[in-house]
């Protein structure tokens, strides 16, 4: 499947509804919410997954954001390990659609498959987050949140062109 671009996936990113406050400081998170300063005055949420009760250092830390715009989401990515999009529902914090990366790590962006993931509740990372060394490797978060990633395919088209006509070829490889 194609994955958005640029403006595409800002739209689909800022998306998500407004943070439910409902949904802040449970047992394995703590959350933090302010208004932006701009006209839209848009609420924010960022939600700091904890281990052995403690937020960890940035360059270990996985963190969560509700209603970030993209510009908002790489600027966390440069700081934070692990950054993932969320929404909230009524009862819990879900991801969005796979049609967003499922988590954003420094530069990487990793999405699943729309067609054979069976997505998770965000609580699911709270088992990670128990363990002894969480390590928030992408295909281990993809594990926990009922995630199959998708991988970079590289295709190329050629049209080879004769004196007896044209022939489509097409290239692919991962």
């Amino acid at each position: 499947q194609e994955v958005p671009h640029g403006d595409e996936l800002g739209l689909i990113l800022q998306g998500s509804a407004v943070p439910n406050p409902e949904l802040h400081n449970t047992s394995w998170y703590d959350s933090v919410m302010w208004t932006t300063q701009d006209q839209k005055q848009r609420k924010i949420a960022i939600h700091f997954v904890r281990h052995k009760e403690m937020i960890q250092q940035p360059q270990n830390a996985l963190l969560m954001i509700e209603g970030g715009t993209l510009k908002e989401i790489w600027k966390l990515t440069k700081r934070f390990k692990c950054v993932i999009p969320v929404r909230s529902t009524e009862h819990d914090l879900e991801l969005l659609d796979l049609s967003a990366p499922f988590l954003l790590q420094g530069n990487m962006k990793y999405y699943g498959c729309k067609q054979c993931s069976t997505p998770k509740p965000m609580k699911s990372l709270s088992s990670m987050a128990a363990e002894r060394q969480p390590s928030w490797e992408p295909t281990k978060i993809a594990q926990v949140l009922g995630i199959e990633p998708l991988q970079y395919v590289f295709i190329m088209k050629f049209t080879l062109v004769d004196g007896t006509g044209a022939l489509d070829a097409y290239l692919l490889d991962y």
